[in-house]
Order: structure tokens, then C-alpha cells, then sequence
């Protein structure tokens, strides 16, 4: 007899979780749905698929492989509700502009640690120095606007940006072309294009996301991020002058160099990333 109150409330909760999974689906909020499927698996003891799967696999081994396994867990945050979703518009607009590669980036690491982490890890990985930083950058990167006036979640976020490699073929589909044009220049052009489409949140990247999309495409396949062209950060630039930081991945000595220029030129560009962001105070997201 004692077994069956057991039996009982085991039964109602799965119930209370089927009941969430259809209400989601019902209502059209693929968010809902998914975070219910996870509970349900949990508490099935089984791995239920959602449309995160891919991008969770390849964020989580990115992590994994800069600071070690058990420091974050991004399935667990995103089913206790701890992670900054896409609104459903955004994330429309995001994929009619091409920005279809989903990562998920931890806001609430310290800037300084997770560029100590990543250069220590590529020591290591490539028997280089990492992370090349020319003497300009060195003494800009404290002073740009990701670290004077950051924007950025204080929690784990999503980014949406293009899948492809060299920021020559990253370009939105919908905007006059970042490559050739000084920092300035592609920042008019993201300017324009977020007073065009506001559910973007289109942003430059900051340079610890840059590099997290580094270590997710090396992870995947081992590639690189522009081992042919440049990309500017437009997150990275330096107030009241021209430059910005640059970076790139130099095949024949193996490490990621940033330098900190202000010019355009044929093999530079701009990468463009849609940020989620909190829902307003009282709103759903």
C-alpha cells in the first residue's frame, strides 16, 4: 500500500509534464515546448531531442574544452530557465538574414578570465603563443566600447550569427557589404540595418564571442575562423578614433592575431551577430 502514493505522484508529475509540452505546442511557443520536453526526459530518464540539440552539443564542447568539464552545464540552465532565448521574432529575422549559427555564450564570465582561459588553451593546443595581441591592440583592449560600455547579458545569452568561415561570405544578404570599409563605415551600415529590422538586435561581436566562435568551429571540425581575411569587431572599437580590433587566425604559425587598425582594405571585413535580450519587466519572452 505504501508503494502506490509513490506510484501516484511519480504519474503526476509526468502528467503535469505532458500537460506543459502540449500546451507549448499548442500555443505555438517552441521555447515552452522544448523546455518541457527536457524536464520530461529527465524525469523519463531518457534524452528527448529539441531544436537546441545542435547548438547546446557544439556550445557545451566549446566550454567543455576552455575551462574543463562540470564548470557550465547549458542544458541544465536553459530547463531551470537561466538562459536568454531569441524572441520568436528575432530569431525569424536572424535566420531570413542567414545568421543561422546558434551559440550560447556564459555573460557571466569575466571578460579577462575567459581571454586567459582561451590563450592559455591554445598555448597548449598549438604550441604557439595562443593568442598574438600587435602592440596597438595591447593598449586598446581595455579601452573599446564592449569594455567601457558593455551591452551584453550578465547571464548565459544566445548569439546568431553566419555559419561561414571567412567573414567575406558572412555578409547579411539585406545589406550593402562590411568588406573593404573602415570600422566606422561597417558600423553605419549594422546602424542602418538595426533601425530597419529592431527584433534583430543586430550587433558587432566583442572579442571573447569572436574567439567562442573560434573554439566551437575548431571543436566541430577543425577549422579556423578567417584564415584568409580579417574580421573587425565592431564591439571592439576604441571611442573618439577610428580603429577597432581586428582578428584573425594565421595558418602558418597557428594562433589567433589581433591588432587594433582603423583603415579599410580589401581582405577586411565585419561580422554581424543577433544578441538575444532580456524580455521588458512584465512581458513574456
Amino acid at each position: 500500500m505504501s508503494e502506490i502514493p509513490n506510484n501516484n505522484q511519480e504519474l503526476s508529475r509526468t502528467d503535469e509534464l505532458v500537460d506543459e509540452v502540449v500546451a507549448g505546442f499548442s500555443c505555438g511557443n517552441d521555447d515552452e515546448t522544448d523546455n518541457a520536453l527536457l524536464r520530461l526526459g529527465q524525469e523519463l530518464g531518457v534524452e528527448l531531442e529539441t531544436k537546441y540539440d545542435e547548438a547546446f552539443r557544439v556550445s557545451q564542447k566549446g566550454l567543455d574544452f576552455l575551462f574543463g568539464e562540470g564548470r557550465f552545464d547549458l542544458k541544465k540552465e536553459y530547463t531551470e530557465c537561466k538562459i536568454i532565448l531569441p524572441t520568436k521574432e528575432q530569431g525569424r529575422e536572424a535566420k531570413r538574414e542567414g545568421l543561422t549559427n546558434v551559440r550560447f555564450f556564459p555573460g557571466s564570465i569575466p571578460r579577462d578570465e575567459f581571454l586567459k582561459a582561451f590563450e592559455e588553451k591554445y598555448k597548449t593546443e598549438f604550441s604557439t603563443v595562443g593568442v598574438s595581441y600587435g602592440d596597438q591592440a595591447k593598449k586598446d583592449i581595455n579601452k573599446t566600447q564592449a569594455v567601457l560600455n558593455p551591452n551584453r547579458p550578465q547571464q548565459s545569452y544566445v548569439f546568431l550569427t553566419s555559419p561561414k568561415t571567412e567573414v567575406n561570405d558572412a555578409q547579411l544578404p539585406t545589406t550593402e557589404t562590411t568588406m573593404n570599409k573602415t570600422p566606422e563605415q561597417a558600423q553605419a551600415i549594422l546602424k542602418k540595418k538595426q533601425t530597419d529590422s529592431p527584433n534583430l538586435n543586430l550587433k558587432g561581436l566583442t572579442l571573447p564571442e569572436y574567439l567562442f566562435l573560434e573554439v566551437c568551429q575548431y571543436q566541430q571540425d577543425g577549422k579556423h575562423l578567417d584564415a584568409q581575411y580579417w574580421s573587425y569587431l565592431l564591439e571592439e572599437r576604441v571611442p573618439d578614433t577610428l580603429r577597432a580590433l581586428r582578428a584573425s587566425w594565421i595558418p602558418d604559425v597557428r594562433y589567433v592575431r589581433v591588432n587594433s587598425p582603423g583603415d579599410a582594405g580589401s581582405g577586411r571585413g565585419s561580422r554581424f551577430a543577433a544578441v538575444s535580450y532580456p524580455a521588458p519587466s512584465g512581458a513574456s519572452a
